[in-house]
């Protein structure tokens, strides 16, 4: 079963126009990362092909290890659904063409009739080409509430 977020908050392939100039690397992936939110709650495959690189592939929380057309195609068929998709906490390792970005997502989601809402802490991982960022990887790991 596909667990929970085909998410892999990702990178856009550009930085956030008027975003760049003066900009932190956190405030550009800030923004790339709550556009990919959008993009996933809106099952936006033009925006989705922008973000993510054609080799991209992510690490569900549930393991499953998935390729793009797999991620996002069980999003563009309906079987994954985000209602709300909230990022925080985002922290930038940048070194040359290659960016680490590690946050926070909270989810209002179902994936077929399975309620896979949660907290979800990710690592993303993008690479610059062509002067445009682009996720090449994702991995995300579901956060245990024991008080619950």
């Amino acid at each position: 079963a596909l667990a929970s977020f085909t998410l892999a908050v990702a990178g856009h392939t550009a930085e956030p126009s008027g975003r760049t100039v003066g900009g932190t690397a956190t405030q550009i992936f800030e923004r790339i990362e709550t556009d990919w939110a959008k993009a996933l709650m809106k099952a936006d495959k033009t925006e989705l092909d922008r973000i993510e690189a054609p080799e991209y592939t992510v690490v569900t929380a549930s393991g499953a290890v998935l390729a793009k057309t797999q991620a996002d195609g069980e999003l563009l068929n309906g079987n994954q659904h985000f209602d709300v998709l909230e990022i925080s906490d985002v922290a930038v390792h940048r070194s040359c063409n290659l960016a680490v970005v590690t946050g926070h997502a909270r989810s209002r989601e179902r994936y077929k009739n399975q309620d896979n809402s949660g907290d979800y802490e990710f690592i993303d991982t993008f690479e610059k080409r062509g002067g445009k960022w682009l996720a090449i990887h994702a991995q995300l790991t579901r956060v245990a509430h024991p008080d619950r």
